[in-house]
């Protein structure tokens, strides 16, 4: 039997579809897959040694040399991307790995043929070593994965919302990710430097006090328009979801003041998967978000927050698909209207429909058992592993990640039950052995006739 090792990057973003691909795999192939905590790559090659191992990027020039050490064992590398739509000026060069040396991989999954085509343009990679198959957790967005959508009762009744029916819900999607780092420029330019990002235009040294600055009012301005919307509209509950690598505890006040002044009609999400709340909102406000896009799967109004007059997240072409809010006036009109049943305009709608096909390719919930079939396809055809570890490489690599791995475990068993938070703020960030189980449980529980009806 061979093995699959996947690297899993963010559990409130990737880990349920990354399940959804395991069940598929494991039911359908003759191979085993294994989910990895982002950054533990090394040991688990070390402790499972696998025949393929699946990362979102290699942009990292510390990945780069293990995947040339992997190559050594015929360990098969396959990027899958968990971010591949160029929302900004730039960033399809850092998707296409401009920065980064690609000679290890053997196949590149992209989500459209945008970044497939740059790929092939920078001499990246061969043509025949990218393949075009959409987005894989956009089949949550889709029958029959839809099945394990909550109701919107549900929701109110988790979050301690007012339960009713006729509730209008809106949902403030926030990605204030460089504002969380007011405090801590020294890591943000780090990390930066170590992805390449660095290289991009407005990513650069030089760039980022004043990009904190920027999100740090933009971010300001959206708190303070949330209360505002909750004081105009009575009857309104709103949701605030925050990105998943945001600091959360910076919402430390804002939440107490919101939940005692609106006991029953403001909730603060950070446990919960997006398309959850989705499905379940009448208008959803966001700033040039994967969001919005996922929003457009259900048809749901989306308002473009451009609160900063140079707002740093802002993408025309993805704008259009939403109404764009300048201030506070703007976002009171729309989302007036929108609950008020209110329609999207169809040119939007159209517009929206050859925009997913541009970013996404396919949108039809059958993304997943496409990689699946790239996957199986491709260790078909190979060998499997032949691991040879010298004394050296035994020497560096095992008493380091084993020592590391038990430092982990320790780590985050402390900040799950006496913290909360990693040394970021962010809550929940990494997965654990029950929330794959959780998964794994919920998917089996879907009927197999529904997933063979859906995907005939």
């Amino acid at each position: 039997m061979k093995k699959i090792l996947i690297i899993t990057d963010q559990k409130w973003r990737d880990l349920a579809c990354y399940v959804y691909l395991k069940s598929i795999i494991e039911k359908n192939y003759d191979i085993k897959v294994r989910l990895c905590r982002l950054g533990e790559d090394r040991f688990w090659v070390l402790h499972d040694k696998p025949d393929l191992i699946i990362y979102n990027h290699l942009y990292e020039d510390r990945k780069v040399r293990f995947a040339y050490w992997l190559k050594k064992q015929n360990v098969g590398i396959i990027i899958l991307p968990t971010e591949n739509i160029p929302l900004r000026e730039g960033v399809e060069d850092l998707f296409a790995s401009r920065f980064a040396d690609l000679t290890p991989v053997d196949l590149y999954l992209s989500w459209n043929e945008q970044v497939a085509r740059r790929i092939v343009e920078l001499g990246k990679l061969r043509p025949e070593k990218v393949k075009i198959v959409g987005v894989p957790r956009f089949d949550f967005y889709f029958p029959p994965l839809t099945q394990l959508l909550p109701t919107k009762k549900q929701i109110q009744e988790k979050y301690g919302l007012q339960v009713n029916e006729e509730a209008k819900i809106a949902l403030c999607a926030s990605n204030f990710t460089i504002a969380s780092f007011l405090n801590n420029k020294s890591f943000l330019q780090k990390d930066w430097n170590t992805l390449k990002l660095n290289r991009v235009d407005g990513y650069r040294p030089e760039q980022i006090e004043d990009l904190i600055k920027r999100d740090v009012v933009s971010r300001d301005l959206t708190v303070k328009y949330v209360e505002k919307l909750l004081i105009d509209f009575p009857c309104l509950q709103v949701i605030y979801k925050p990105h998943p690598s945001e600091n959360h505890l910076f919402y430390k006040d804002f939440i107490s003041q919101m939940v005692k002044r609106f006991p029953d009609r403001f909730a603060f999400v950070v446990q919960e998967y997006i398309w959850d709340l989705l499905s379940v909102s009448d208008v959803v406000l966001q700033r040039t978000c994967t969001t919005a896009i996922e929003a457009w799967m259900f048809e749901k109004p989306t308002l473009e927050l451009h609160l900063h007059s140079k707002e740093f997240y802002f993408s025309e072409k993805h704008a259009r698909g939403s109404d764009i809010a300048y201030n506070y006036d703007d976002i009171k009109k729309y989302v007036d209207y929108y609950c008020n049943g209110g329609k999207i305009a169809e040119s939007m709608r159209i517009y929206r429909n050859a925009l997913l096909k541009e970013w996404c390719y396919k949108v039809d919930g059958k993304r997943t058992m496409e990689v699946a079939d790239s996957i199986s396809l491709f260790l078909k055809l190979r060998e499997k592993a032949k691991y040879s570890i010298s004394a050296r490489d035994f020497i560096s690599l095992y008493p380091k990640e084993y020592s590391k791995q038990i430092y982990r475990y320790i780590r985050n068993f402390i900040r799950k039950r006496f913290i909360g938070t990693d040394k970021l703020g962010r809550i929940d960030k990494q997965f654990m052995k029950k929330d794959v189980k959780f998964w794994e449980e919920r998917i089996a529980s879907i009927p197999a006739d529904d997933f063979i009806r859906s995907n005939l």
